[in-house]
């Protein structure tokens, strides 16, 4: 017997037999109360109470009526503490105590747990007594580490229980039996109608102890949140005012008597003789197993440090593999991207040599006419010669501005304007680029520069260009008696550059593209390849600026140039 008994012990030990109740510490004298209490508990009389009369032990009744267990020694020193007077009001069994509580024939349940449906006519204390759930099985079960996980299983439970509740709708993978009785519960198991049951702690061990049932076993403890048992009072609706007391009692109840209560009905003892015999039988199983457990610890060493070789090496190999992956994938895009440019490039040559090709037929026609013009009239009309020669000459000037065009958009492409870069003084390229273009204008044309002393850090090359192409889109779509205005001021740390006409403007369908290559205006009689606004942009944008603009049609546009002066003073 001595063997069962201190394997019992621990298994208790093992789970931490209980939780004690979760009250502070408190004054353990009785409770004061006011006069309101005081005449409110002479109203009531003494309250009736209502138990389990078959808990062992926790809570029962003997066959003379007087109400034992824990929860009877520690309701007894709540009742004296709050000053509540308890009385308790007899039933044959738990169902029968609900039932009289539902009916308000009893005002409290000594010792439940709080469940939704009783939440329905009752009130509750303070848990005082909290005691985890732990399974019981046969010697021959396996351990249970999670209930969700077993099938075709038999739970069996006493009636009346709230554990029934929330394992009916927590696990409905398992048969539940219900039986009359806690030492019912217990015999369905070792008779093999139920798998397990599911008990408290304290409930176990006291039944296997006083039953002598050792082929049963604590086969696990329930974990889940919510699922132990905090055991209070429960107090009807209608008596808040009661609770209230009770609970002053509930809380004054310390650790330390709540662990007296359980000694006094939960003896486990352990044999104190000693059998030498086992004792050396023990000690000699003790040796094998550590020395077993030595070996394997060393030979999991081994096996751990073999694994991680391995893997070590797989996993070399793999991040090989992944980055001569990555790198064939990252050529293959460069082959892809470069074939795509190759393609853009050969459409974008093509397209330019048909618009060069239909831009020189005109002025290649004129020059034509013109020979022939002037070989017709050789000698006879020097007037007509002189406006021969005069359509020649600006036949001539249109091819090389086509020309110039074209050369300078792959300068601009390949520019590093920092290797031309130097202080420009932008009146005197302002004037130049006015002398450059004023052939260009019709008599009737009026040219007009405002110029601040401004000085930039650029590429006078290419600012040049810009000037041109600006001053020549100005005077190109001006018609006769237009004016044209070239500005250059220095705002802030900012050069800005601004043309603006009187010309036909640029229709609102086509502003949104007007600086993309080849873009062009719906004029179709002013001739061009759509290069120049491209190029004012790209050689502001290499130069760290911005072009914009402002268009009416019929009234004119504004083109405004914004150029960082990069370092310096602005103004010379």
């Amino acid at each position: 017997m001595s063997r069962w008994l201190i394997r019992l012990t621990f298994l208790v030990s093992g789970f931490g037999y209980v939780v004690l109740a979760q009250a502070q510490q408190t004054d353990t004298h009785q409770v004061q109360l006011n006069e309101q209490e005081r005449t409110y508990l002479e109203r009531i009389g003494p309250v009736r109470m209502c138990v389990d009369p078959d808990w062992r032990p926790y809570e029962w009744v003997t066959s003379d009526g007087q109400f034992k267990g824990i929860a009877a020694d520690l309701i007894g020193l709540i009742s004296e503490r709050s000053g509540v007077p308890l009385v308790l009001h007899p039933t044959p069994d738990w169902p029968a105590s609900l039932a009289a509580s539902r009916a308000g024939e009893c005002q409290v349940l000594a010792f439940l747990n709080r469940t939704p449906e009783r939440e329905e006519w009752l009130l509750f204390t303070d848990p005082y007594f909290v005691d985890p759930n732990v399974f019981i099985t046969r010697e021959d079960h396996d351990y249970i580490a999670d209930l969700a996980r077993l099938t075709d299983k038999t739970l069996v439970l006493p009636a009346g229980t709230s554990i029934e509740e929330r394992m009916r709708r927590r696990y409905p993978n398992l048969n539940i039996l219900i039986v009359e009785s806690e030492a019912d519960a217990f015999a369905a198991v070792v008779n093999r109608e139920a798998d397990l049951t599911l008990r408290s702690l304290t409930v176990a061990a006291y039944q296997i102890r006083k039953e002598g049932l050792f082929n049963l076993k604590i086969a696990g403890q329930l974990r889940q949140a919510g699922l132990d048992n905090q055991l209070r009072m429960g107090v009807l609706l209608q008596e808040p005012l009661l609770r209230e007391l009770l609970n002053r009692g509930v809380r004054s109840i310390t650790p330390q008597e709540v662990e007296q209560a359980i000694n006094r009905h939960v003896q486990i003892s352990v044999y104190t003789g000693i059998e030498y015999r086992w004792v050396f039988a023990s000690l000699a199983l003790s040796v094998a197993v550590v020395a077993l457990f030595g070996y394997w610890v060393r030979y999991l060493k081994r096996l751990n440090r073999q694994l991680a070789e391995r893997e070590q090496r797989l996993s070399e190999e793999v991040n090989q593999r992944l980055q001569l992956t990555q790198e064939l994938e990252a050529s293959h895009h460069r082959l892809q991207q470069a074939l795509k440019e190759e393609q853009e490039a050969v459409l974008a040559q093509q397209m330019f040599m048909r618009m060069v090709a239909h831009e020189f037929r005109t002025p290649l026609s004129v020059i034509r006419s013109s020979c022939d013009l002037l070989e017709a009239n050789a000698g006879r009309d020097e007037a007509l010669q002189r406006k021969a020669l005069e359509h020649q000459r600006r036949s001539v000037s249109r091819l090389a501005e086509l020309l110039d065009n074209a050369l300078v958009e792959d300068q601009v492409e390949h520019s590093q304007w920092r290797k031309n870069a130097a202080w420009i003084e932008l009146r005197s390229l302002a004037e130049e680029a006015l002398s450059y273009v004023r052939p260009l204008c019709k008599p009737s044309h009026h040219l007009e520069l405002s110029v601040e002393d401004v000085r930039l850090m650029g590429d006078r090359q290419l600012l040049a260009i810009l000037l041109h192409n600006l001053l020549d889109n100005a005077i190109k779509y001006s018609p006769e008696g237009g004016r044209i205005l070239l500005s250059i001021s220095c705002q802030h740390d900012q050069v800005v550059i601004g043309v603006q006409d009187s010309g036909v403007g640029v229709c609102p369908e086509v502003q949104s593209t007007v600086f993309g290559k080849y873009q062009r205006g719906r004029v179709s009689h002013v001739p061009g390849l759509g290069l120049g606004l491209y190029l004012v942009d790209r050689i502001a944008r290499i130069h760290g600026g911005q072009v914009s603009f402002t268009s009416e049609q019929g009234k004119g546009s504004s083109f405004r140039v914004s150029l960082p002066k990069v370092k310096g003073p602005c103004v010379a």
